[in-house]
């Protein structure tokens, strides 16, 4: 940011640069999940017209279905009794609980709700840490200098040196391990393994993120027969 606001003149740089560079930030980190969103909405319609060929034809077991250890004569059977005819899928949902999904729908609505408000005050609490952020920093130090003496301002500065390494290394080791999934999505035939790559790298930024999305990538190449590469693709992962 302290390079980005001398390209602006003095009036406009309480205002529409820190609006500017927030607006940045939000496109880098919002964007690809917004793609992500618009690519798993088209997804979906090849997902309602396989249930509905599913409804009509049925779905054969596929091939992997019996080489899975211990349980894969007995999967295949079951697949072959419940879902291999036609009207099977709709028998089979005859028997979910729907007052447990109304309520797992409920939840995860909530639950995208909350994080989309989340969002929206991160965005607007940058805002105003970009435009205010120096006189904040002085007020900070001033107080830090009343409080702690001269040791303060040095406490101050080592645990803005820690935020930042911290948050470097959380950028970088993202960056890096989204870029390698990537990788590993086009080399094993993953569906749009950019974009997944993408989202994969953001979600590394938070502990624990990117194993939700590569083990969704496993269960992709699993569902699509391709077990050997699931496997492969979920080691790596790990």
């Amino acid at each position: 940011y302290d390079r980005f606001l001398p390209l602006f003149e003095e009036r406009w740089r309480s205002t529409v640069a820190p609006f500017l560079f927030t607006l940045l930030l939000a496109l880098v980190f919002v964007g690809p999940l917004a793609i992500a969103a618009v690519a798993a909405g088209r997804d979906l319609n090849g997902v309602i017209d396989w249930i509905a060929q599913a409804e009509h034809s049925g779905v054969a077991p596929p091939d992997w279905l019996a080489g899975l250890p211990f349980v894969g004569e007995q999967a295949r059977d079951w697949w072959a009794a419940h879902l291999a005819e036609p009207g099977a899928v709709t028998e089979l949902m005859a028997y979910a609980n729907k007052g447990s999904l109304a309520r797992i729908t409920q939840a995860l609505g909530a639950l995208i709700a909350q994080r989309v408000v989340f969002l929206a005050v991160t965005v607007l609490t940058l805002y105003f840490l970009f435009r205010d952020g120096a006189a904040l920093a002085r007020g900070f130090r001033t107080l830090s200098h009343k409080v702690f003496g001269k040791p303060g301002e040095g406490l101050a500065d080592l645990m803005v040196s820690a935020v930042r390494s911290t948050a470097d290394g959380l950028v970088l080791v993202g960056l890096g391990e989204g870029a390698a999934l990537a990788a590993a999505y086009a080399i094993l035939g993953v569906p749009h393994p950019a974009l997944l790559g993408g989202v994969t790298g953001l979600l590394a930024m938070i502990p624990f993120g990117a194993p939700v999305f590569f083990t969704l990538a496993s269960l992709l190449l699993l569902a699509s027969g391709s077990m050997a590469k699931a496997a492969i693709l979920f080691a790596f992962g790990w």
